[in-house]
């Protein structure tokens, strides 16, 4: 990891804690009513998603809803050094896995087998360019060279957008960054959607 990766990591988690709660709320609300549109408008029938941790942007009221219209939702389980992911259809699907965060539970969940599901993608700092800055296990990027056709969708506040990212031949780039503010498509993406 390149120290300039590690003081990016720390500068947004410092920033993310120190959210106050309802600017935190309102900034949620806005990126989850534009993710939505987002998602809708690229729907195949499944979203792969995360579950949110840690100050991350909130999405547990959005996928609440997806299940509730009986959407197919998956969500990534670390296995050895991938992440693949399982469809979940409720709570009762999840349980806390690596690093305490809530996967698909083994034997309970189906794998997702949708190679162009719109993937809505967690990181710490995003470039209007594509680049990512993750939490530096590389899962992500490994999974979209494995299956390179997915739609890149990266959830952010406005202060993960960053124009000093220096990525790494391994980094796989995002295609689009949803925000309080609005969507905004990647310029490396603008031939691939």
């Amino acid at each position: 990891m390149s120290n300039r990766k590690g003081q990016i990591r720390q500068d947004i988690r410092r920033q993310r804690r120190e959210l106050d709660r309802q600017a935190k709320e309102t900034m949620d609300r806005g990126i989850r009513e534009r993710l939505s549109a987002a998602v809708q408008a690229c729907q195949e029938g499944a979203v792969y998603l995360y579950a949110s941790a840690r100050g991350e942007v909130d999405t547990w009221q959005w996928v609440c809803k997806l299940w509730e219209k009986g959407v197919l939702t998956a969500f990534p389980r670390v296995e050895g050094e991938e992440i693949r992911f399982y469809f979940a259809s409720g709570m009762e699907d999840l349980a806390p896995g690596a690093m305490g965060i809530l996967e698909p539970l083994p034997g309970r969940c189906q794998l997702a087998l949708v190679t162009d599901a719109p993937v809505v993608t967690p990181g710490l700092a995003f470039s209007l360019k594509g680049d990512r800055v993750g939490y530096g296990k590389g899962y992500y990027d490994r999974f979209f060279l494995r299956e390179p056709r997915h739609r890149r969708i990266g959830v952010a506040y406005p202060f993960q957008i960053r124009d000093d990212l220096e990525p790494e031949v391994q980094d796989q780039k995002i295609d689009e960054i949803v925000t309080p503010d609005g969507v905004f498509t990647c310029t490396h993406s603008q031939g691939r959607l």
